[in-house]
């Protein structure tokens, strides 16, 4: 059986949910899941994945910690089916954004661990960040120490966003978009294509605001790498 002959399985059981925000997956349940292919982040890999939060985890060390503390604030701006997220550490607040309702469904019910009992420290939306600023810049955004964008091709934000950045090609967009969401010394961990991620670190737009702190690759033939970078003035 091919992977996307799974996906009906998974709509299947996603139509028998009543109310996801109060219904807690099985394992098999959370198996299946994943196994739904139709997400931009269905094709990253799990060892790239795992290998940016132990950098996350360098950095912010108390994201790991079980015993409480200021969590680290989180946020995707393209979530996709909860991939990455649902291996985030401990002690973060995640804010996950999607553009499908289907795969914002799918991360909702893999991070459901985080909505149960009294500290909720996952929410979600469909909603793409460009929609911040259909009327001009916003100077009211919500900030984070940790934003994660995974770069998809797309022309969406082109009729929202008529500001400085609205002509870009997509991966520029959303990485300088990002930075405005980003507190002083917060990291952007970009997964891309190597030469998605030689044309960011050589913007020009970009070059005096952060740090490339480092490009996290595989061994496997998949595409993608991680780029983490730093807005300045941080630890």
């Amino acid at each position: 059986m091919s992977e996307n002959d799974f996906n009906p399985q998974v709509m299947q059981l996603l139509d028998s949910i009543q109310d996801v925000s109060k219904y807690l997956p099985t394992d098999d349940e959370k198996a299946l899941l994943r196994k739904y292919d139709e997400c931009d982040d269905y094709h990253i890999s799990n060892s790239l994945i795992t290998k940016m939060w132990d950098y996350i985890s360098h950095v912010f060390p108390e994201i790991d910690s079980i015993y409480g503390g200021y969590p680290v604030q989180v946020m995707h701006t393209n979530g996709g089916q909860g991939k990455v997220l649902e291996k985030c550490p401990h002690n973060a607040v995640i804010q996950n954004y999607s553009q499908d309702y289907t795969c914002k469904t799918i991360s909702d019910l893999l991070c459901a661990h985080r909505t149960v009992g009294r500290e909720i420290t996952y929410s979600s939306e469909v909603f793409d960040i460009s929609q911040f600023f259909i009327g001009g810049n916003s100077m009211n955004n919500p900030h984070y120490d940790v934003i994660i964008y995974q770069s998809v091709k797309t022309d969406y934000y082109k009729t929202l966003d008529r500001g400085v950045y609205g002509h870009l090609p997509y991966y520029a967009y959303y990485t300088l978009r990002s930075l405005e969401f980003l507190v002083e010394g917060g990291y952007i961990c970009i997964f891309c294509t190597e030469y998605e991620a030689s044309k960011i670190t050589t913007m020009d737009e970009i070059k005096n605001e952060v740090k490339v702190r480092k490009v996290l690759k595989t061994n496997s033939s998949d595409d993608h790498n991680c780029l983490i970078i730093q807005k300045k003035n941080g630890r």
